[in-house]
């Protein structure tokens, strides 16, 4: 139907208060100005079955057309033109014979009688209007009904209470690496502004045997792990993050593995405390352990902050909008790192490299080191690059006894050791720095999947990440193996 806006602008002023106008189509770029939908979902394998009777069909024939017939002979005609034409489309499927099978529309976006209220929100919190864009390619591709960047605790409430007003969804920006921080016709909340860094030194006592750490760093949600970093490197201290530097809350929230993995846990376990908007009652809410002097001073203690604190530890995207997390700090490590760059003959080779890197190199890294493979092509051949990390601390063995000979033995002269703060080693990775010019050239990661693996170097696991280089949909595709697959 064209123009499209029309149609469903018209439908929504057709609307009882409780009604709602349902749009169904294909995957795409697709935009109503103005609008903010109530729901949205994707079903990208999804089909739909119609029983293979002419009841049923012309029932779905309307509903498809978007027109009722009138029980009239050139009405009847019609329908029966209709029937045809959806048998004729329709696959069918042995375990279901009687069923006529269709491919269903990728998309499905509901709006409700309060989708033109955008601007009410606009007013209250005002309008993003620098350009701060997401990383993500899906997520660029997207048109937010709009994107408001508030810059208190009261305006982010004040998104959360319009949504819950009118049946509106929300979406969050933090460092904008996720598919899902814009999504076409809702409203993305922009937290570039919660960007403060604290860092709480010697805190807590120490005998207590529930604290087992004497610092603390509160970061707001729109910080990027580099500024977590730098603001705790200048204090001599140092939080487990990830291993790029752009990347925000989203780290935090549902993992973050980096080079101080082995040593203390994924980033989300080493939250202590949080603050956050209930998107269920627009409320403020702390859980966990979190300085008074970076308490809003509405937020209140649930009674099953406990709970909200372990789902945060993972899945904290999903129930609120967060404002803070406290994480533990520990004592800042340097690194050592090294780069190697393996040209690989053959598959063969890049089958038999991988078992060495596997057994020689990943299993046998202590808890101060770490090791990450990259299968990519480049220069017409397939390359294995390696890199090295190893924390050094005072408590910790000296590099040249971390950086083994083991290593030199079996993969030759590396690039030289370089010794590294916690800020300069996210530039030391093989794609930060070397693989496809630096950083993919310059260029966007725009689509990323994530698997646990084990064994890496057994060969069918070997033969299959080889394999997948090969069959790569475009030249900068690469398989990063973090800390070897494990």
């Amino acid at each position: 139907m064209k123009p499209q806006d029309q149609f469903i602008k018209h439908a929504l002023k057709m609307l009882f208060d409780d009604g709602v106008v349902a749009v169904f189509r294909r995957e795409g770029i697709f935009h109503i100005d103005g609008l903010a939908c109530h729901h949205s979902a994707s079903y990208p394998t999804g089909f739909v079955g119609v029983a293979d009777n002419d009841d049923a069909l012309d029932v779905f024939a309307s509903f498809v057309a978007g027109f009722t017939m009138q029980d009239t002979d050139e009405h009847n005609a019609v329908l029966a033109d209709w029937r045809k034409l959806c048998r004729d489309l329709a696959r069918r499927d042995d375990d279901h014979p009687a069923t006529l099978l269709f491919s269903a529309p990728e998309v499905m976006l509901v709006f409700n009688h309060h989708a033109d209220k955008v601007k009410e929100l606009e007013m209250r919190v005002g309008p993003m209007l620098e350009e701060n864009p997401v990383k993500n390619q899906q997520a660029r591709l997207q048109h937010p009904a709009a994107i408001v960047r508030p810059d208190t605790v009261e305006k982010v409430q004040a998104c959360v209470q319009w949504a819950l007003k009118h049946g509106l969804g929300l979406t969050v920006v933090g460092g904008g690496h996720s598919a899902h921080c814009h999504r076409s016709n809702v409203v993305a909340i922009d937290m570039s502004a919660f960007d403060s860094v604290h860092v709480l030194k010697r805190v807590g006592d120490v005998e207590d045997q529930d604290i087992a750490f004497t610092s603390l760093v509160v970061a707001g949600a729109g910080c990027r792990t580099v500024d977590i970093t730098s603001k705790a490197l200048d204090e001599g201290l140092t939080v487990p993050l990830g291993s790029r530097p752009s990347v925000g809350a989203g780290l935090w929230l549902q993992g973050g593995i980096g080079h101080l993995t082995k040593l203390y846990g994924l980033t989300c376990d080493n939250i202590v405390g949080a603050v956050l908007i209930s998107v269920a009652s627009g409320e403020i809410f702390y859980v966990g352990r979190v300085p008074s002097e970076h308490l809003p001073k509405e937020a209140r203690l649930p009674e099953n902050d406990t709970g909200i604190l372990w789902a945060l530890q993972g899945a904290g995207t999903n129930f609120g909008i967060v404002l803070s997390v406290t994480l533990r700090a520990y004592h800042a490590h340097s690194f050592s790192t090294r780069n190697w760059v393996i040209p690989l003959s053959d598959n063969a080779e890049a089958k038999r490299r991988l078992w060495k890197f596997d057994e020689k190199v990943a299993k046998g890294c202590s808890e101060f080191r770490s090791a990450d493979a990259y299968l990519y092509w480049e220069d017409e051949r397939l390359n294995l690059g390696i890199t090295t990390f190893a924390a050094i601390d005072a408590s910790s063995p000296s590099p040249t006894t971390i950086m083994s000979k083991r290593e030199g033995d079996v993969w030759g002269t590396a690039s030289d050791t370089k010794i590294l703060n916690g800020v300069k080693a996210f530039e030391a990775e093989m794609y930060m720095s070397a693989m496809h010019g630096g950083h993919g050239n310059g260029k966007t990661s725009s689509f990323k999947r994530c698997v646990f693996l084990k064994d890496i170097g057994g060969s069918r696991t070997a033969r299959r990440l080889v394999s997948a280089v090969d069959s790569r949909p475009s030249p900068l595709c690469y398989l990063h193996l973090l800390h070897g697959g494990g």
